[in-house]
């Protein structure tokens, strides 16, 4: 919940993109590309969401451009759009793989993470038990590294990528970056995404900077006990 909504988040919408060109695209590493979210996916207490994603890919172009929309369930209204962006594969993840010792030394500063969760509480964001994927947290110098575990509460749910996890990442990241310090800030954009199958745990490692207009914007990489790159 955001502010007493419920709000879709951003990686969950990031996840419905990814599955969509995964079957737009099924012999390569799925990429989203360019995402913009335009208006929050606020779903009603009491009443049913009808969600469409649409691709439009033309047939000279291995690139495919899309939208979310959504309107209330059994109604005629418009179609409201909520996000967009354009979906892609490659051949391969083709990133090497990272050193986690030296990671753990560039992030030396062990966070706690239950009072960053009452500190989101504070701010307006309310994770549900199947949100609270952070089991731990490391901070440097403008980088986190994070383990995030799928919540039992949700091991049932079938994704190659869980939405909470991703969502933990950005957790992470939240938590840790001093220009987040006060307000409650929503990712609003995601200039590129690619990833493959993900297990139940695994770590996130995010740096961020200021921009030249003062919004902060960042890297995040998953990665598997070995410092394989997921994504």
């Amino acid at each position: 919940r955001v502010m007493e909504r419920v709000v879709v988040p951003a990686a969950a919408i990031l996840e419905m993109a990814r599955a969509a060109a995964g079957a737009l695209f099924p012999d390569g590493v799925p990429v989203v590309e360019d995402l913009v979210l335009q208006s929050p996916l606020v779903l009603p207490e009491s009443a049913g969401v009808e969600l469409q994603l649409l691709a439009e890919q033309q047939e000279d172009e291995e690139v495919a451009r899309f939208r979310l929309c959504s309107r209330a369930a059994g109604s005629k209204d418009r179609w409201a759009t909520h996000a967009g962006g354009q979906l892609r594969c490659e051949a391969e993840m083709g990133v090497p793989d990272v050193n986690l010792a030296e990671l753990r030394r560039r992030c030396p500063q062990l966070l706690e993470i239950g009072p960053l969760y009452q500190a989101f509480e504070d701010r307006g964001l309310h994770y549900g038990l199947a949100f609270q994927t952070l089991i731990e947290l490391r901070a440097g110098e403008n980088e986190v590294l994070a383990v995030l575990r799928l919540p039992s509460a949700a091991e049932n749910e079938s994704y190659p990528l869980h939405p909470a996890l991703l969502d933990g990442a950005l957790q992470a990241l939240a938590g840790a970056m001093p220009a987040l310090d006060e307000g409650t800030f929503l990712p609003f954009a995601v200039a590129h995404y690619q990833g493959q199958s993900i297990a139940s745990e695994l770590l996130a490692h995010a740096r961020w900077r200021l921009q030249t207009d003062g919004e902060p914007s960042a890297d995040i990489t998953l990665l598997d006990h070995a410092g394989r790159v997921l994504g």
